[in-house]
């Protein structure tokens, strides 16, 4: 009789993560984390571990050239979801990373179309005004994008939600309509879709969280997080 209940269970296991209800990311985890950029790799890696289910970070990769020397450089890339049998396919893909000042004046003095700066934009996560946001004080920038697609491995994270964790911790939160309400627009939020942008957010001693965006459009879902490190740590 053992041997047939033991045989049971084994026949349930495999169905454990595969059936289980998929859980958003933890949106004020994820804020928490953003409020630290003197962390180390390892300590941010913890940080997004707890906030995103089935966590699963890829091997470190070589140092970008024009990063080389950069105390405060890391570089996080993930997967994380819900897995499938029928696709090795990442329910969610994360992309973390932290450059100081050093590696930026590198780069104003590099054109864009430069070979060298390609692999540097997307293992940092570069963002197109990080230069122009970069506050006076500040030593070191750190970006998260997480993305996902698959509702079945990653739920979306709800509108109500995402508006009071930002309301609480910005102090200009917006939302844009409806692509497909202007005129001349095509793209469609899709049932319960969002466009919601924040800014000027928690400021200390230590670091200033000056952006925050994210949207859910059709079945795509997106968290942009920007924050900068002031006056030192790595």
């Amino acid at each position: 009789m053992l041997r047939h209940a033991f045989v049971a269970l084994l026949a349930l296991m495999p169905c454990a993560p595969l059936c289980a209800d998929p859980a958003p990311p933890d949106l004020a985890r994820l804020l928490d984390a953003m409020a630290a950029p003197y962390l180390h790799r390892a300590a941010f890696l913890d940080h997004l571990e707890a906030a995103l289910g089935q966590f699963q970070p890829t091997l470190a990769q070589a140092v970008p050239s024009p990063a080389e020397g950069d105390g405060y450089f890391w570089a996080i890339e993930a997967r994380f979801g819900l897995p499938m049998e029928e696709t090795r396919a990442p329910g969610g893909v994360v992309t973390c990373a932290r450059y100081g000042r050093i590696t930026l004046e590198r780069l104003q003095l590099v054109p864009s179309s430069d070979p060298q700066v390609f692999p540097m934009m997307r293992q940092a996560a570069i963002l197109h005004d990080d230069a122009s946001a970069w506050p006076e004080q500040a030593v070191a920038r750190l970006v998260c994008l997480i993305t996902w697609d698959d509702a079945r491995r990653v739920a979306p994270l709800d509108r109500h939600v995402v508006l009071a964790q930002l309301s609480s911790r910005f102090a200009a939160v917006s939302e844009d309509p409806d692509p497909a309400e202007v005129p001349g627009g095509v793209r469609v939020f899709g049932p319960g879709g969002y466009l919601i942008e924040a800014l000027t957010g928690p400021a200390t001693l230590t670091h200033v969280m000056d952006r925050a965006g994210i949207s859910q459009t059709g079945t795509h879902q997106l968290i942009l997080l920007r924050s900068y490190l002031l006056g030192g740590g790595a």
